[in-house]
């Protein structure tokens, strides 16, 4: 027996109510299945283009890896 999954997913329930036959839930669903696929197709370009560039989406976008910021002068 296997277990169901389950995953968080986002609905634009006013859209969704406002499909008025089946087929325009049908619509509805292959969009939103589309539009996830894209946006897992973005997400996994922008892990490949940091492996590449040996760079970590983890790191702050304050300084670059590797340099030292300014210290600030005091007088």
């Amino acid at each position: 027996e296997g277990r169901q999954k389950t995953s968080a997913k986002l609905v634009d329930t006013k859209r969704l109510l406002g499909c008025k036959t089946r087929e325009d839930v049908d619509v509805f669903f292959l969009e939103m299945t589309s539009a996830t696929a894209r946006l897992r197709q973005a997400k996994n370009a922008k892990k490949k283009a940091a492996a590449i560039l040996g760079t970590s989406s983890s790191l702050p976008s304050g300084t670059p890896s590797g340099q030292v910021s300014p210290a600030p002068s005091i007088e």
